[in-house]
């Protein structure tokens, strides 16, 4: 949750969103409650940014996390590739060392984009989800599950709206 903090002195309402390094600020004309109104939606309004139509960056960041990450579990670089088709955020195929994302991934936060790119990742070390599999997310991405909430939370909005054409029954 992003802090709302009353600046009397410069006569603002700020809303930080540290891991992102942004301030907003809000005008202190406004009512209190406009703050949190604002900090509540914030990620909502933050998951439909300008790169929803830019594929490009997604197949090139996914590619360069999932590089990463395999590296840091001594496993090769898995191919990352993107679909359409399917009712799945990710997918990991193991024996081709290849993670499928959804194209509509692009319009999430980077943040949960990362986390989906760590989940298939970790499907290459640990096939199944057993504890083994959760504690190798734990170590790697400490937040994951705020960030597999959040992905499910803007999943649901963007289906509402249409932004995901063919995901439309995407499961979180």
């Amino acid at each position: 949750m992003l802090p709302v903090r009353y600046d009397a002195s410069a006569g603002v309402i700020r809303v930080q969103d540290r891991p992102r390094g942004a301030v907003i600020l809000l005008p202190r004309v406004l009512p209190p409650e406009a703050g949190t109104r604002f900090r509540e939606g914030w990620m909502q309004a933050a998951a439909i940014p300008l790169r929803e139509r830019d594929t490009s960056w997604l197949r090139e960041h996914a590619q360069e996390w999932a590089a990463a990450w395999s590296r840091s579990m001594g496993l090769p670089e898995p191919q990352i590739a993107l679909t359409k088709d399917g009712r799945i955020w990710g997918k990991c195929l193991i024996p081709e060392r290849k993670i499928l994302l959804h194209t509509s991934l692009s319009c999430m936060p980077e943040e949960v984009i990362r986390e989906v790119v760590l989940h298939e990742v970790c499907h290459l070390k640990r096939k199944e989800h057993d504890a083994g599999f959760w504690k190798l997310m734990d170590e790697k991405m400490e937040d994951w599950p705020e960030k597999e909430g959040i992905l499910c939370r803007l999943g649901r909005k963007i289906r509402r709206e249409g932004k995901a054409s063919k995901a439309a029954g995407i499961r979180c």
